[in-house]
C-alpha cells in the first residue's frame, strides 16, 4: 500500500542528512542555468498568463530576473533555488519562516530550523489567543510612578 506521507517524511529526512553531512556538496551541485522544456516556455508566452502569473512561473522554473522578485517571499525562494544560504533575503524577517527554515537545514543547521518554525508557531498561537488563559497580564510601573496593565510582549522576537 503506497502511503504518500512515507515518501515526503523519507525525502525530508534525506534532505535533512545530506545538507548535516555536507552542507557545501550540495551548493556545488547545482547548475548555473537549466533549460526550459518547450512546454514551459510556450505557457510562458501564453496570453492567458497576467504578469504575476508570469514571474510566479519564471520563479518556479528557475529563469526569473531582478524584475519578477517584488516579495521578500519571491527573494527568498530565489536565494534558495541557487543555493544562495548566507543571501540576506534569507535572514529578513518578512520571508516566510518556512523558507529560512529550509535554508537553515541546508546550511546544516537543523537545531536553528526547529526554533524558527517552533517560534513561529508559539507567535502564531499568541496572536490567534490560544495562550489567553495561560499568559497571565502583569502591571508595570513607570519610572514617573503610574501603574499601567502588562500585556503579551509587543515583539516576541
Amino acid at each position: 500500500m503506497f502511503v504518500p506521507w512515507i515518501t515526503r517524511a523519507v525525502a525530508t529526512l534525506a534532505c535533512v542528512a545530506a545538507a548535516c553531512i555536507a552542507p557545501g556538496a550540495a551548493a556545488q551541485a547545482v547548475p548555473d542555468a537549466v533549460e526550459l522544456s518547450p512546454a514551459v516556455r510556450v505557457a510562458l508566452q501564453s496570453a492567458a498568463l497576467n504578469d504575476a502569473e508570469r514571474a510566479a512561473l519564471r520563479l518556479r522554473h528557475g529563469t526569473w530576473d531582478d524584475g519578477d522578485l517584488v516579495t521578500a517571499a519571491d527573494r527568498a525562494a530565489a536565494a534558495l533555488e541557487r543555493w544562495d544560504l548566507e543571501s540576506a533575503a534569507l535572514a529578513d524577517a518578512a520571508a516566510p519562516a518556512a523558507l529560512r527554515a529550509e535554508a537553515l537545514v541546508r546550511a546544516g543547521k537543523p537545531q536553528d530550523a526547529l526554533a524558527l518554525e517552533s517560534h513561529r508557531r508559539a507567535a502564531r498561537a499568541i496572536a490567534e489567543g490560544r495562550f489567553k488563559d495561560q499568559i497571565l497580564p502583569i502591571s508595570i510601573r513607570t519610572k514617573k510612578g503610574e501603574v499601567k496593565p502588562g500585556a503579551i510582549d509587543k515583539n516576541p522576537e
